[in-house]
């Protein structure tokens, strides 16, 4: 079994999820070409990150947000609004990847390498955006990685509402 039939398995998503690795073209989800150099641990938080964003269905949540933003570009409010469901959706599908097993250090640690190579090797199109992170949520997001004192469970019923 794959690296990630498993994750996808522990992860619960019902969803059908291919792995594609090529460069040069934007497909639904594309690794960088030097993936195959990168340790197991990063491979696998990476993919467990991604797979909490397609289970979540973010891209659909995100979308709907973009064109609400693109509507009512005028209000401040939605670029707030946007600008704050991006940083809710990482840090949910952080969560995700812990209650998976992996442990907060080794997630941040991950997370900040990758954040550094994405920096020496800038891009105008980073594979794994999601994952890479803006400067100025990656330190937000480790923080809280690093909290042992939040709740990493899944949003309740209520507070959906």
């Amino acid at each position: 079994m794959s690296i990630l039939q498993k994750l996808v398995l522990a992860s619960g998503s019902p969803r059908r999820i291919e792995l594609l690795q090529q460069a040069g073209i934007e497909p639904d989800r594309v690794l960088p070409a030097d993936v195959d150099e990168w340790p197991r641990e990063r491979l696998e938080v990476v993919l467990a990150h991604e797979i909490a964003h397609i289970s979540r269905a973010d891209w659909l949540v995100q979308t709907a947000a973009e064109i609400c933003k693109a509507i009512y570009w005028f209000n401040p409010l939605f670029w707030v609004a946007c600008a704050r469901l991006r940083y809710e959706s990482e840090r949910a599908c952080d969560d995700a990847v812990m209650n998976m097993g992996v442990t907060s250090h080794v997630y941040a640690t991950e997370l900040l390498e990758l954040a550094r190579s994405f920096g020496r090797h800038r891009q105008a199109w980073l594979p794994a955006p999601a994952m890479a992170a803006r400067p100025s949520n990656l330190e937000r997001r480790v923080r809280a990685m690093l909290n042992a004192r939040l709740d990493r469970g899944p949003i309740t019923r209520g507070g959906r509402w």
